[in-house]
């Protein structure tokens, strides 16, 4: 049940490409508290790239597992808004997630064993406007599933929704080494390069050396910290989300090491 789901944890987590410098989060805040008094909301961010769905597919599906169990994840980055897309509810064993059905919970579907889909009776909004579907759709349907109105009164179930092809590494065998090649898929505030590259896919029997390669740069270790580096080198590590990352020690590695988000990382481990 919806409901107990939630009892757990009444909390809206929110992700958006809106910014924090106008007043359009403020405006689908304001919705929810009306419609839950009770509510709470976390910021996960407003600053993913505007319009890039991919970017804030990889995000939630590398940072939603940490998040306790219940509430809901309201996303929107809805280039597609007043067109053709649909409006979606996903809910999954422990969560519930709310936004645009383009995409953007694919990594979630690749995560989850089971979950379902519920396409949003647009019918039940008046007054829509065609530009802001966060305030007008999301937000309220959000609101209403805290104050306890059911996920089938909200929308029809489907198993037509979209889910674009998720970004693995490639692996490839070679004679005495093995080539892991991944990308960057997001850059954060400190100018750290997080590549779809996981710890798992490193665990390796018999590896004598790592050369991890991004641009014209080699770093032939994959240390524990950034202090185990001097200032201002770059260094490889396993960031707090489990994914290899590329960063410099009091530094920024997308300007110094010129990469970004699609840039090719490949990691060789020799054996």
């Amino acid at each position: 049940m919806v409901r107990n789901l939630l009892k757990k944890n009444k909390i809206v987590y929110l992700m958006t490409d809106f910014g924090v410098d106008n007043f359009y989060v403020s405006e689908m805040k304001s919705v929810i508290y009306s419609l839950c008094r009770e509510a709470r909301i976390v910021d996960i961010t407003h600053s993913i790239t505007p319009f890039d769905v991919h970017e804030a597919a990889f995000l939630l599906g590398m940072i939603y597992p940490f998040y306790p169990g219940g509430g809901i994840f309201l996303v929107v980055v809805d280039p597609g808004v007043g067109g053709e897309r649909g409006e979606i509810i996903v809910r999954t064993q422990e969560r519930l997630f709310v936004g645009p059905d383009n995409g953007v919970f694919s990594y979630v579907y690749e995560k989850e064993k089971k979950f379902s889909v519920y396409r949003i009776r647009r019918e039940l909004f008046e007054g829509v406007s065609s530009t802001f579907h966060g305030r007008d759709i999301f937000a309220p349907v959000a609101g209403r599933l805290l104050a306890g109105t059911s996920l089938r009164s909200l929308g029809r179930k489907s198993d037509e929704f979209v889910r674009f092809q998720v970004h693995y590494p490639e692996v490839e065998e070679q004679e005495g080494a093995v080539l892991i090649r991944g990308r960057v898929m997001f850059v954060d505030k400190f100018g750290n390069l997080i590549s779809n590259i996981t710890f798992s896919d490193l665990k390796r029997e018999g590896v004598k050396e790592t050369y991890i390669r991004v641009g014209r740069t080699v770093i032939r270790e994959i240390s524990r910290s950034f202090s185990d580096v001097p200032a201002g080198k770059p260094v490889a590590y396993i960031g707090s989300h489990g994914y290899l990352e590329i960063g410099v020690n009091k530094g920024n590695a997308q300007s110094s090491l010129g990469a970004g988000k699609g840039s090719i990382l490949e990691v060789v481990m020799v054996m």
